[in-house]
């Protein structure tokens, strides 16, 4: 006696990738890419960790004065790693005069990042989005744009 309900082992297969591919588009078109997002949190990182060791030297034994970060490794407060100009996608410039100092993390393409990072003495971080460097006057981390 045959009962002749439910599917096939075929039906269910075809059901099941057509599932997969629908969720594997909405996945791509609703996620981030996860290597721009690493990327921007290793410039985010960098840039912090910047701006510390800048206020450390200062406090410690620069007299309240700032140096460049090639100084900053020769006495060992950063390892050689921040001697590239360029690393994880983007492209930094740090500039160092006595009493202030700017640090801008642009990204190397639209392919490895987004948004541009600034970070000086004040401690805050800026952003600003698309391939032009951030500044003084854009917005900080965890703030939306202006409109």
């Amino acid at each position: 006696m045959r009962l002749g309900k439910g599917f096939t082992l075929i039906e269910l297969i075809i059901a099941m990738a057509v599932i997969c591919v629908i969720a594997t588009i909405a996945l791509a078109l609703l996620m981030v890419n996860p290597r721009l997002a690493a990327n921007e949190a290793a410039a985010i990182a960098t840039v912090r960790t910047i701006i510390s060791t800048e206020k450390i030297y200062a406090q410690s034994e620069g007299q309240g004065k700032f140096v460049p970060v090639e100084q900053l490794v020769e006495l060992q407060y950063l390892d050689q790693t921040f001697l590239a100009p360029e690393k994880s996608g983007y492209k930094y410039t740090v500039s160092v005069e006595d009493l202030k100092f700017t640090i801008v993390a642009t990204p190397k393409s639209d392919r490895t990042g987004r948004r541009s990072f600034f970070g000086d003495e004040s401690g805050l971080i800026r952003w600003h989005s698309g391939g032009t460097g951030a500044g003084p006057d854009d917005p900080p981390l965890g703030a939306s744009a202006a409109p």
